[in-house]
C-alpha cells in the first residue's frame, strides 16, 4: 500500500538496474506523474482503458522495447540469477565490515574466463554485454558485428570474457574486456560488466588475472566519463586515477590497493 514509487525503488534496487531502464504502465494519471516526479528517466506510459487500437500500439511498442527473437540458455540463467540476487543481496547488507570477508570467503566462488577468439565469435552474448552495459562501462564504446569481428581478427587484441558462479547459483557471461598489448602492458580499450556483478569483487579478479596471467606490469584505461559509469569511475578512483583519458595502473600499485580475493579459477580457454 505504499506509492507507487517506493515499489519501484525497490525493484530498482534488488535488480540492481537504472531507471531509463523501465517502463511504468498504469491507468491512473496520478499514479503516473507520481511515479514521473521520482523517476524523470523512466518512461511512464497511461493504459489505453477502453481503446482497443491503442492497447495494440502499446503492445507493439512494448515487445519492440523488450522482446527477443529467442531465449538463450544465457538469458535463462540471468533470469534465475536476478531471483537469487535478493537472497545474495539481503544476506551481504546483513554483514558488518568485520563479517564482509567472511561472508566472501564462504561464498564458494568460482571465476571462468574465456580468451579463445573463436568461442568469443560464435557466442553473441559478449557483443550483446558491450552494447547492452551501461553502469559499470569503461567508456560508452559501442560496436557492431562487423567492428565487433574485425577486433577479433587483430592479432594484438586481446579479448577475455568472464564468467562466475558462486553458492547463490550461476549468473553466467557478466564481463567482456578488450585490450591491445604494449610490450609489458595492456591498453584496455573497453571494458562492460553486468550490474547483476556487482558487490563480489569480479572486477578485481579479472584485473588480478590480467596482471599475472597475461604477465604485464601496467594497464592503461581509455576511460571516457560518460552520464551513467559512475560504478566504474569509483573503482579508478580508488586506484587513485580519475581523468579523461589512458589512466595508468601499475601491478605494484593494483596489489597494494586490491582487497583480497576468493575465488576459484575454473576454465581458461
Amino acid at each position: 500500500w505504499h506509492a507507487k514509487s517506493t515499489s519501484i525503488k525497490q525493484i530498482l534496487n534488488d535488480w540492481n538496474i537504472a531507471p531509463d531502464a523501465v517502463v511504468f504502465v498504469d491507468d491512473n494519471k496520478l499514479e503516473i506523474e507520481e511515479v514521473r516526479h521520482h523517476f524523470p528517466q523512466m518512461t511512464c506510459l497511461q493504459f489505453p482503458a477502453g481503446d482497443p487500437a491503442s492497447f495494440v500500439e502499446l503492445v507493439k511498442y512494448l515487445r519492440t522495447a523488450f522482446a527477443r527473437d529467442s531465449i538463450t540458455e544465457e538469458d535463462r540463467i540471468r533470469l534465475k540469477s536476478l531471483k537469487n540476487s535478493k537472497v545474495f543481496k539481503i544476506e551481504a547488507d546483513s554483514k558488518t565490515t568485520e563479517q564482509t570477508e567472511d561472508f566472501l570467503r564462504g561464498l564458494d566462488a568460482r571465476v571462468d574466463f574465456l580468451s579463445n577468439k573463436d568461442m568469443l565469435k560464435q557466442d553473441p552474448r559478449h557483443l550483446v554485454l558491450l552494447n547492452k552495459t551501461n553502469q559499470f562501462n569503461l567508456n560508452g564504446i559501442r560496436m557492431d558485428k562487423t567492428e565487433w569481428d574485425k577486433y577479433l581478427d587483430n592479432p594484438d587484441s586481446l579479448v577475455i570474457s568472464i564468467s562466475y558462479t558462486d553458492k547463490f547459483g550461476a549468473l553466467g557471461k557478466i564481463a567482456i574486456l578488450g585490450a591491445r598489448r604494449e610490450t609489458k602492458r595492456l591498453v584496455i580499450d573497453f571494458w562492460a560488466m553486468s550490474c547483476r556483478a556487482f558487490s563480489r569483487r569480479i572486477e578485481y579478479a579479472l584485473l588480478d588475472f590480467l596482471y599475472h596471467g597475461q604477465q604485464v606490469d601496467e594497464l592503461a584505461f581509455n576511460f571516457g566519463k560518460t552520464d551513467r559509469n559512475k560504478p566504474l569511475q569509483d573503482l579508478l578512483a580508488q586506484f587513485g586515477m580519475l581523468s579523461t583519458k589512458h589512466l595508468n595502473l601499475s601491478v605494484e600499485r593494483f596489489m597494494e590497493t586490491s582487497p583480497a580475493l576468493y575465488f576459484k579459477t575454473g576454465n581458461q580457454q
